[in-house]
């Protein structure tokens, strides 16, 4: 059951089954906090059965095409403070014998929390939706058939799959408490086999909102168990996940899927080619050194990096200074001109698979210049 950290704290959406709200009654209350809790969306009976088994199979599928994605959260035997984690990644990452990253969802797999998006294979996606009970919003009706009193919803087609394997007592810590930069309304997990906490502190845009009872205290603990539903607004919930023990979950894996909502919202001008809206972040191919320049202003991805707390983040941006080489560059003045561009360096060593973060400061001019700059000309940005 979702608990909250302190008897005073105010209260979130909680829908439990048999009650299963309309489009419209969903959102009068969601619209406040940006935070609802399903308990109980599937019941025992209604379980999928073999869920490691299945998404194995659904990852043999899909790992041609959407392999490339493949991360690692955190935690297990993928810790940072593992000597061998950079050869086990790079193990994991090898197009072995029986495909690419099998290993980990081996029965009798390591110990780990990693993540992958089922994005370019159609067939995984039809095949996930076929067999996982909820892949979205369990509503009182099909509510993406029509409008509910002028409300609609759209689910995105990416599915994001969660596997974790925790054969200790202690929980694994997924990623640092952050925040995402996201387009769409919201983002709902289904929790498939074993459980996972989520621990949310609002934002100050979120909590400082008038329609809702939160406050800058306010701290949420919320523990899905298997058949249970949570959605969320990521950008506006600072947020953390652990594991608890698998030992008992079926499986002997927490495994849960997430889809992006869109409420009431034309779709056309914000789903990219392919139909993704949230890429979770960039990570960290190699190890990366102190110092080193990420991402230069001319090599921007097209993605947004995650913020975190001051001091947990691993990035920040500067201002470098080159020197423009004879030929080089269409600004005015002699060859050999200093010029400047904004650049993403590395605070400290980051390791493969770790996920670059930014400051959450908002004083932070160097990142407002160049994001103004980035907006005016239309090149995308993080």
């Amino acid at each position: 059951m979702p608990k909250r950290s302190s008897p005073s704290a105010p209260s979130y959406t909680r829908f439990s089954s048999p009650c299963s709200p309309t489009l419209s009654e969903f959102l009068s209350s969601y619209n406040k906090t940006a935070l609802a809790f399903f308990e109980g969306a599937t019941q025992p009976d209604g379980a999928m059965p073999e869920p490691l088994k299945v998404m194995r199979q659904i990852w043999v599928s899909a790992k041609s095409v959407d392999g490339p994605s493949w991360t690692v959260e955190t935690g297990g035997e993928f810790s940072s403070d593992d000597n061998n984690r950079n050869d086990r990644l790079e193990f994991l990452r090898d197009d072995g014998p029986e495909g690419y990253c099998s290993e980990f969802l081996r029965d009798d797999g390591p110990e780990g929390y990693c993540s992958f998006i089922l994005q370019k294979s159609v067939d995984a996606i039809k095949e996930t939706t076929q067999k996982v009970p909820v892949t979205t919003l369990p509503l009182a009706y099909a509510a993406e058939s029509g409008p509910s009193d002028g409300d609609t919803m759209e689910t995105s087609s990416p599915i994001w799959v969660f596997v974790g394997r925790n054969k200790k007592n202690a929980s694994i810590q997924g990623r640092p408490e952050h925040t995402d930069s996201i387009s769409h309304s919201g983002t709902f997990h289904y929790q498939i086999s074993g459980s996972k906490i989520w621990r949310l502190r609002p934002t100050d845009e979120l909590w400082k909102n008038s329609e809702n009872d939160l406050n800058e205290d306010t701290i949420f603990e919320i523990e899905c168990r298997e058949g249970d539903v949570i959605v969320l607004n990521t950008r506006l919930w600072w947020h953390s996940t652990s594991l608890p023990s698998t030992s008992n979950a079926r499986g002997g894996c927490s495994i849960s899927i997430a889809r992006d909502l869109h409420f009431n919202k034309d779709l056309s001008d914000e789903l990219t080619a392919d139909g993704l809206t949230n890429v979770d972040g960039i990570y960290a191919p190699r190890d990366i050194e102190e110092g080193t320049v990420v991402f230069r202003e001319s090599d921007m991805p097209d993605a947004e990096l995650h913020r975190v707390k001051h001091g947990d983040h691993n990035c920040e941006v500067v201002e470098l200074e080159e020197e423009e080489e004879e030929g080089e560059g269409e600004g005015e003045g002699e060859d050999g001109e200093e010029t400047t561009m904004m650049a993403v360096v590395s605070t400290r060593q980051i390791k493969a698979g770790e996920f670059y973060t930014l400051p959450e400061s908002s004083d932070d001019e160097n990142w407002k210049e160049f994001d103004e700059d980035d907006e005016d000309d239309d090149d995308g940005g993080f």
